[in-house]
């Protein structure tokens, strides 16, 4: 499945998604999920990490969701109340707390798990292709606005890269193992300014998207060695 064409790629996993969140049923969303997860198994690849750390950016997002439920106040209160918090007026028509019943908390629920089905498909796409793929890819239909999502579609290879650049073992390198490394809060801000210098790497090779940018002279230290070594890892790699 990695040699697929990045927009058939895109097509079946949006398709995958989509019928999952418009479907809205726990059953097909549970299917979804097992769906994605044996397609990043069977591809593998030397980017699989990147399943796994939007596998687990996943299960923040619905946490996350979820304690959203329980702060907001919901608007109809009809069904069985299964919590009552204190309510608190913030102002005109924002209240956080009162009660809970088991159809919001079911609908919000679902919502979440919709916006993990997301990430999880947008991980897939990140381990199927490379960057610079999806780059040239969504360049030939979006011309220069590509320059504006170029960054956040280097994040995921970025942070895989940082990750690996810090393994004490070498060997690591291709193994969907490095991802349970602990993501030290230094390393994503290197993982950060690769990002941005991924994303200026492929603009140097791809003028007509874009005017040409400096790196930033801010990114200094380790960071900027980082970034280097991204650059170079990057090229030799894909």
């Amino acid at each position: 499945m990695t040699q697929v064409h990045p927009v058939t790629a895109f097509l079946a996993v949006a398709s995958l998604v989509a019928v999952a969140i418009a479907g809205a049923n726990p059953l097909i969303m549970a299917l979804a999920v097992v769906a994605l997860a044996l397609l990043s198994s069977l591809a593998a690849g030397p980017r699989r990490a990147c399943f796994v750390d939007a596998a687990l950016t996943a299960i923040v997002v619905v946490a996350a969701w979820l304690a959203f439920a329980l702060l907001v106040d919901q608007s109809d209160t009809r069904g069985a109340v299964v919590l009552t918090l204190q309510r608190r007026q913030l102002g005109a028509g924002v209240a956080i707390g009162g009660v809970k019943t088991v159809t919001w908390l079911e609908q919000m629920a679902l919502r979440g798990v919709g916006a993990g089905l997301v990430v999880l498909g947008l991980g897939l796409l990140a381990q199927l292709r490379p960057a610079r793929t999806w780059l040239s890819t969504i360049s030939m239909l979006f011309g220069r606005w590509t320059d504006l999502v170029a960054p956040l579609v280097c994040l995921p290879e970025a942070v895989l890269v940082t990750r690996r650049l810090d393994a004490p073992a070498r060997r690591l390198a291709r193994s969907a193992r490095a991802a349970r490394t602990h993501l030290r809060p230094e390393q994503l801000v290197n993982a950060l300014a690769g990002a941005e210098h991924l994303a200026q790497a492929w603009r140097d090779d791809h003028p007509r998207v874009g005017p040409a940018r400096r790196t930033r002279p801010e990114i200094g230290g380790a960071a900027a060695w980082q970034c280097s070594a991204v650059g170079s890892w990057w090229r030799s790699h894909w």
